[in-house]
């Protein structure tokens, strides 16, 4: 079958609750098509704007493209056209390199196993989702829920990450070169994050392990109902107002050298 008409047939069948399973279907779908070895990922993209109208475009979309990058790609670059943003894009990706020149949309690099997945734009929400290995660059901005329930690899955002940044992460690392939003932390278990700028109010919110390291102002309500893990922030917010906690550490630094 022509590669258009699995898309087709993919985007017209009933979305998946397991998004583990919507990729399969897809990467099946791929493994059966028939198309030139010379397509490309920016090809076949550009040749799927022909269903943007379509419900659930934005999401079969980026299952469908990361599930062929799965299949051909090592290092490929994909230019979003007219800032319409495609949701999925880069899940499930276990090997190569994939340059999203633009902004990407939710789930970005989501049960992310290995490679890297560079974006020169920015991101919505739930980079990262899931993800167990590799490593996200986002140059622009990410927004809430950076790393949910990630447990391996890395996220490095070049601006600014939204708020519950590393929600209830298990492991990896996350790092923002500027500020973060409320929440940072929030019941995380796991992993390392660190704010080389400023984060606001409930940094390590319902924290039960990892550790968390601000390195700019912070807000009120520091480590509120914390009960396990590391925080670290600039020794001059010693006396700010914390939240009751019942376990976990915090510390004071001056952070030079």
């Amino acid at each position: 079958m022509d590669i258009l008409k699995s898309f087709e047939q993919f985007l017209n069948q009933k979305m998946e609750e397991n998004p583990e399973k919507e990729f399969t279907t897809a990467l099946n779908l791929i493994n059966s098509s028939e198309f030139s070895s010379q397509l490309t990922l920016q090809n076949l993209y550009e040749n799927l704007l022909s269903f943007k109208e379509v419900k659930d475009f934005q999401t079969k979309c980026g299952f469908f493209l990361s599930a062929f990058f799965t299949k051909c790609g090592k290092q490929e670059t994909l230019t979003i056209k007219d800032n319409f943003e495609i949701d999925y894009l880069g899940s499930f990706i276990e090997k190569g390199e994939l340059k999203i020149s633009g902004d990407a949309g939710d789930f970005t690099g989501a049960f992310l196993q290995g490679g890297k997945i560079v974006v020169e734009g920015s991101v919505k929400d739930n980079c990262g989702y899931f993800m167990k290995g590799g490593k996200i660059v986002v140059k622009g901005n990410a927004s809430n829920h950076l790393g949910h329930f990630m447990s391996g690899g890395e996220i490095v955002v070049e601006k600014n990450i939204y708020d519950f940044a590393g929600n209830c992460m298990i492991g990896g690392r996350i790092e923002c070169k500027g500020n973060a939003g409320y929440s940072l932390g929030y019941r995380m278990n796991g992993g390392v994050i660190e704010i080389k700028d400023l984060a606001w109010d409930l940094i390590g919110e319902e924290m039960i392990g990892g550790k968390i390291t601000v390195k700019g102002h912070i807000g009120k309500e520091l480590c509120q109902n914390m009960a396990g893990g590391i925080v670290t922030v600039r020794e001059e917010y010693k006396d700010s107002p914390k939240g009751k906690t019942s376990g976990g550490k915090i510390v004071f630094s001056n952070f030079k050298g």
